[in-house]
């Protein structure tokens, strides 16, 4: 209703964009998270919720660069989601050394970014970090397995949900 009210207000957009999002209507998110932007491009996190979103979407280059963005209006924009972002967005574009990097620059909280994490790690060899990570995990979201944690990703591509359950398997996280 904010929206309809106040078209030309960007905030009420960016969230009805994660709305439309959380229910996985991917084309009505994206017209929010876009028009969000096109209203208030000076807005860092106009530009990092459209970054984060490109990415699930798969359009993950396109949405690093808008995190990136988001950096460049303001240089001390650093909310808590905006590493793991950066660190989802390099996962799905299969570098994973670059996403650990983000990963490692704050503590990781959530479920998912340690998931996402120990799916680096194990892709990359680093079976300590691989443990260490899943047991994180698993201790945050005692129940999580990998059909879990791929049905509450937000990742609207099949190639992205298949990327990121194999690097789990691979990671040893429970089926």
């Amino acid at each position: 209703r904010g929206a309809e009210l106040a078209d030309g207000e960007s905030a009420s957009h960016s969230a009805l964009g994660f709305l439309y999002a959380d229910r996985r209507c991917f084309g009505a998110a994206l017209s929010h998270l876009e028009r969000a932007v096109e209203i208030n491009p000076a807005n860092p996190v106009n530009n990092a919720n459209l970054g984060i979103f490109l990415t699930r979407i798969g359009r993950a280059e396109e949405g690093l660069e808008h995190l990136r963005q988001a950096r460049r209006i303001d240089p001390y924009f650093g909310p808590s989601f905006y590493l793991p972002a950066q660190g989802i967005a390099q996962f799905v574009m299969h570098r994973y050394v670059e996403a650990l990097a983000e990963f490692d620059r704050v503590a990781q909280t959530s479920a998912e970014a340690l998931a996402i994490m120990a799916g680096c790690c194990a892709k990359l060899g680093l079976a300590e970090r691989t443990r260490d990570s899943v047991t994180k995990c698993l201790a945050i979201q005692p129940e999580a397995t990998i059909g879990e944690l791929v049905r509450r990703a937000l990742f609207a591509g099949a190639n992205d949900r298949e990327h990121f359950a194999k690097c789990l398997r691979l990671a040893g996280m429970p089926e």
